[in-house]
């Protein structure tokens, strides 16, 4: 997968496997855009975010006290090719607070461009 592929069904798989309250994220470090997949999408009411979004519109709904260490967790993943793993606050479209618990590694792309970020997110009561 290339940092232009966008995520079909079929796709979604290469990013985590489906089990419990498992949904996916992808965050395309280069042009700055998301892709999360429909768990995710209705799990946090943003039925809308469709296909590539800008990260920011996802990013947003990260408590604004989790955004800083958030944000910076998922970069540090980037620039050391590892692994990160955080909890956070998350509000969703209809205005409620849910905490999910995000498992981030990022991978290069085969043609060496910028990472792409994934994301697993799961619920968390």
């Amino acid at each position: 997968m290339t940092d232009t592929d966008d995520l079909s069904d079929e796709n979604w798989h290469e990013i985590a496997p489906i089990a419990g309250d498992v949904a996916r994220f992808i965050w395309y470090v280069k042009t700055n855009e998301c892709q999360i997949d429909e768990h995710l999408r209705s799990l946090t009411g943003l039925h809308d975010l469709v296909g590539r979004q800008p990260a920011d519109t996802f990013v947003k709904h990260i408590h604004p006290a989790d955004q800083p260490y958030v944000t910076m967790a998922m970069r540090d993943a980037v620039e050391t090719h590892g692994s990160y793993a955080v909890e956070f606050r998350f509000r969703t479209a209809d205005d409620r607070t849910i905490w999910l618990t995000g498992n981030g590694q990022a991978r290069h792309t085969k043609a060496g461009d910028a990472p792409a970020h994934e994301r697993q997110t799961t619920r968390r009561t």
